[in-house]
């Protein structure tokens, strides 16, 4: 959020030059510093969906196995009494 922050100041300090030279200048940071927030934004959202995806896939994993134990454990409780 801190590149958007100053991306906006470059904004408003552009809007409030009249030296052309230097809009250009403000204009070109603000640009520069918007794309660097969304570059760091973007990288931020695809580190926590990679880690929410991870995070499903282990929970399914270990309630496929969690399932697997009951399963085998009805089975050999069952066994058990039967034989």
């Amino acid at each position: 959020m801190e590149f958007f922050n100053i991306a906006a100041k470059m904004h408003q300090k552009a809007k409030s030059t009249s030296i052309p030279e230097k809009f250009n200048e403000y204009r070109s940071l603000e640009i520069q510093y918007a794309n660097l927030g969304y570059n760091q934004l973007s990288n931020q959202l695809q580190s926590f969906d990679a880690h929410r995806n991870s995070a499903t896939i282990d929970h399914a994993i270990r309630n496929k196995y969690h399932s697997y134990a009951i399963i085998f454990d009805v089975a050999y409780k069952t066994l058990t009494i039967t034989s």
